[in-house]
């Protein structure tokens, strides 16, 4: 499908595990980048984030860690000068 114009994508998922906040900025990138890819000029990823309230006490709860570091991810990917890089092929392209 080749798209004109504008185009808004959602990405929903848990900021306390699993896909949802393992891979939420690989996601966002790579919907922005099928977008730009299939000729729409100006792609729109917007995420939708749910945190849990309940929270298992002690120094091992891992829902609290992966909230805070996906919160941090965010943060770091949010600033003028970040740029996102990966090699999911190992084929040294980015």
């Amino acid at each position: 499908f080749l798209f004109s114009g504008d185009m808004v994508a959602q990405k929903v998922g848990s900021m306390s595990g699993g896909v949802g906040s393992g891979m939420f900025i690989d996601l966002c990138y790579m919907i922005r980048r099928v977008l730009l890819e299939t000729g729409v000029s100006t792609p729109d990823v917007e995420g939708y984030l749910i945190a849990s309230a309940r929270s298992v006490k002690g120094p091992t709860d891992g829902r609290r860690i992966n909230t805070f570091a996906l919160a941090q991810n965010i943060l770091d990917f949010t600033q003028p000068d970040a740029q996102f890089t990966v090699d999911y092929e190992g084929t040294g392209e980015k």
